[in-house]
């Protein structure tokens, strides 16, 4: 295995994976384009960062912005009269829109770092809510030190894990166990009561008392982080713990000097971070996760000392640069199966596809007509909202809402991680997320109903050719080429039904000649439910 940089175009195979990997926006154009592109010309295309299709959602009840209408934060001259989960969830859903429009990794790499700072809407306001999704955009491409930093200050983040509440004399030392545990270096083995490998629970103490009198800017009018301009908590130095801090030998017995007023209190949480991330281990923790997401699920001794050290040591050096281990690992040899004689043992389809993925992707990749929320704002929000309730309840994924602070238990429990998107409360919900989203986009009041002949004849090179219609869906919704039994399965026995292939070709002649879908409309139907209900769909 290689970190070395793939060189030559990448082809549709690997165009695909990359894409699959890197993004919610998959079309058949956008595999042909990325084809002819070497790996660096990819990468230059989704590390640049389109601007929002909405800057922000409206409210169903006025049609307005209630959050920032594009000027100062708060500056909002109208309200809504929706409470604060039906607000969240008008943020959500404008999210999953901005999210299938992004021609970038934006939001793939923005829903990564929520698995990496978890928390939960319902926590805060949804303007705290849609603040902290600015926060996440913010950092994308950015130091994951600077990241953490900021999101110690978040509205949401000082709420969901109490640091709000964290006062001398009295301290909670939730976000700090949990910035120790799951947020940057992680514990480690444990080698005695309260002594990890990686921390001591001494150092949990010293870090709650570091983080002692932060405070939720609720109105977020007066503390605007002056690097990104988004709203977050103050310091209150009444109410810090203004001692020196003694960090246990794990961090070479650090001693962080206390602040002195309010705006060194700043200076003491840099201090405090930096600390955290001089250690080595914070590196080779961070990538794993970068790694277990985007890559493999599988760290093996070879993976760890030929892909995860290497990683760690350039994000390390790089002040944790996002960008650059991005860059390094989705242009190597190694992320697409070259790196040893066998190009298929390794990386491409090894991930069980998450329910955020399966959803996103699908309908960028049959193209469905989305409601414009400016014009058919109704339609707009019970599209996405029905994917909620409809996809994502059935398959216990909540977005934005994880069901712990430690996130999904596909992302982070041992040792099944992806695999845990299969089980027996989920597997008929998965199966049925194609035809649930059908049922979604036929259903809004003023959505035109998904039209599969159009849909084939402006997507397939030759429609009139069964071999092709099959074989270029299958290259779409499949991550390798499949067996020639499941090819034979897919073509002959689902697709033409057992009849020879010249019936579709007259078919076909039939449509474009009388104008009249039905025919080759039910074939397509059959086929596409086939392919989106079979188990490779389900692999990325």
């Amino acid at each position: 295995m290689s970190l070395t940089p793939k060189t030559g175009v990448l082809g549709r195979r690997l165009a695909a994976h990359l894409l699959r990997r890197t993004t919610y926006n998959i079309t058949k154009a956008r595999i042909d384009d990325f084809a002819t592109k070497t790996v660096t010309q990819a990468l230059d295309a989704l590390m640049t960062i389109p601007p929002l299709q909405n800057i922000e959602p409206i409210a169903t009840d006025t049609g307005l912005p209630w959050i920032n209408c594009g000027a100062v934060p708060n500056s909002c001259p109208t309200t809504t009269s929706l409470n604060g989960g039906p607000q969240r969830d008008l943020v959500t859903n404008w999210w999953k829109n901005e999210a299938v429009k992004d021609t970038s990794l934006s939001h793939k790499v923005q829903f990564f770092l929520h698995t990496c700072m978890t928390v939960s809407k319902r926590y805060g306001s949804s303007a705290q809510f849609f603040d902290h999704l600015a926060l996440l955009r913010y950092s994308v491409l950015g130091s994951y030190r600077v990241f953490v930093l900021k999101m110690t200050m978040d509205g949401i983040m000082l709420d969901y894990l109490d640091n709000k509440d964290n006062v001398a004399g009295n301290p909670n030392e939730n976000y700090a166990r949990e910035l120790f545990e799951l947020f940057t270096i992680g514990k480690g083995d444990q080698i005695a009561p309260g002594d990890y490998t990686n921390y001591t629970e001494t150092d949990i103490q010293e870090a709650a008392r570091v983080l002692t009198g932060f405070k939720e800017d609720n109105g977020r009018i007066t503390y605007i982080d002056p690097d990104t301009g988004i709203p977050r908590g103050y310091p209150k130095f009444s109410k810090h713990d203004a001692g020196d801090k003694t960090f246990s030998a794990a961090f070479g017995n650090a001693v962080i000097t206390g602040a002195a007023d309010e705006t060194d209190m700043y200076r003491e949480l840099e201090d405090f971070i930096n600390m955290i991330f001089a250690q080595e281990e914070t590196a080779n923790y961070l990538v794993r996760r970068i790694y277990r997401h985007f890559v493999a699920y599988k760290i093996d001794a070879n993976v760890e000392a030929n892909v995860i050290v290497p990683l760690a040591n350039s994000f390390r050096s790089s002040d944790y640069n996002l960008e650059v281990v991005f860059r390094e690992l989705f242009s190597s040899q190694y992320f697409y199966d070259e790196a040893d004689a066998n190009a298929t043992d390794n990386i491409i389809g090894s991930l069980i596809v998450s329910p955020l993925d399966m959803t996103l992707q699908t309908v960028t990749r049959l193209g469905f007509t989305i409601p414009d929320m400016n014009v058919e704002m109704t339609d707009f929000y019970t599209f996405y909202s029905r994917i909620n309730s409809r996809i994502f309840a059935k398959v216990d994924f909540q977005l934005f809402d994880p069901p712990t602070v430690a996130g999904y238990p596909a992302y982070y429990q041992v040792p099944d991680y992806n695999r845990l998107w299969f089980n027996s409360s989920t597997i008929i919900g998965r199966y049925s997320v194609p035809s649930q989203l059908m049922r979604i986009q036929n259903n809004m009041v003023n959505s035109t109903i998904f039209d599969f002949v159009d849909w084939v004849e402006n997507t397939i090179s030759i429609p009139s050719q069964a071999e092709y219609v099959v074989t270029e869906i299958l290259e779409l919704f499949f991550t390798e080429k499949e067996a020639a039994d499941r090819y034979d399965y897919f073509l002959n026995t689902i697709f033409l039904d057992n009849l020879p292939a010249d019936d579709w070709t007259y078919e076909w002649a039939d449509y474009l000649v009388s104008g009249n879908k039905t025919e080759v409309d039910l074939i397509l139907k059959r086929f596409l439910e086939a392919v989106l209900s079979s188990q490779e769909f389900q692999l990325s």
